[in-house]
């Protein structure tokens, strides 16, 4: 059996940052005075291209 594989581009979505932001903001919420960095990183995270 031969085995296929799928890769599967999405363009970019401008609602990611604003996803990002908002679960940033519950995190940082939800953690109170807990000192911490929340970073989006990744293909997801460049504007005006792809994943």
């Amino acid at each position: 059996m031969r085995k296929q594989n799928m890769l599967l581009y999405f363009h970019m979505m401008k609602k990611w940052k604003q996803n990002f932001l908002d679960i940033k903001n519950e995190l940082s919420q939800a953690l109170g005075d807990i000192e911490i960095s929340i970073e989006h990183v990744g293909s997801t995270s460049v504007e005006r291209i792809g994943s």
